[in-house]
């Protein structure tokens, strides 16, 4: 599949090979706004620049507000890049360990305070952001995984860098997968897919043996119990038996 400016979108199984596979891409803020998700694609979680398959994305900022709903934290983050983004973060707080024991009364001392996840970071703090691209109403937000502060000046200019050597090693470099290479990730995905619909059949089999050995198996019981002569069945074989033992003994 190609876009109006000849750009090659591979398929999935291809996806493995982008050298932004499995990376965290690091970005400015108003990049994310100019990833696109082409049809083919969407509900997998791939945004793209260009061809490059992007699902972890990196930025570092400044946090310039701070929201709270539902249980969770909402972080806008300005990178100074033109664009801000909010980035989720839970806000829950534990409550007690899995024993039942309050945190406070499991050592000796001063009480003790659950934080929340990030709960070290207010606004103002810059932050090293790591996670993944979603869309709730229409705009875009970034997903936490990680966040750490960033300790200084000198380690905010390291990072950034490495954006733009990132931007531009990777992002600015076409992604091209050769032919055979491409056939060879074909062939492979074939394989894959026979080999799970080849287990999907066995396993399908194997569930309806033990679903026919439960039948049999209930089959056997019922005849078992019908072969089987009554209590008051047996009652009535033993009285037959005793009157023709009597007739005998009279010689009728």
């Amino acid at each position: 599949m190609s876009d109006r400016l000849g750009v090659v979108f591979y398929p999935r199984y291809c996806f493995h090979l982008a050298p932004t596979a499995k990376e965290w891409c690091f970005l400015r803020v108003k990049d994310l706004f100019t990833l696109e998700q082409p049809d083919g694609f969407k509900g997998e979680g791939f945004h793209f620049h260009r061809n490059l398959p992007i699902k972890w994305v990196r930025i570092v900022g400044v946090i310039v507000a701070i929201d709270h709903f539902a249980g969770l934290r909402a972080l806008t983050i300005d990178d100074s890049s033109g664009a801000c983004i909010e980035v989720i973060t839970s806000s829950a707080i534990p409550t007690s360990g899995s024993d039942g024991i309050e945190p406070a009364e499991a050592v000796a001392g001063p009480p003790a305070h659950p934080k929340a996840p990030n709960d070290h970071v207010d606004v103002g703090s810059v932050v090293d952001v790591k996670g993944a691209l979603t869309t709730f109403r229409d705009v875009r937000q970034l997903r936490v995984e990680k966040m750490a502060s960033i300790r200084g000046t000198a380690e905010e200019m390291r990072l950034w860098a490495k954006r733009r050597a990132f931007r531009t090693d990777v992002l600015e470099k076409p992604w091209v997968v050769p032919d055979k290479t491409l056939r060879k990730c074909r062939r492979e995905a074939e394989r894959s897919e026979a080999e799970m619909e080849r287990k999907k059949q066995r396993l399908k089999a194997a569930a309806y043996v033990r679903k026919g050995d439960k039948a049999n198996k209930r089959q056997g019981a019922v005849e078992e119990r019908c072969s089987k002569p009554s209590k008051d069945g047996v009652e009535v074989l033993k009285a037959l038996a005793s009157s023709e033992g009597g007739y005998n003994t009279l010689g009728l």
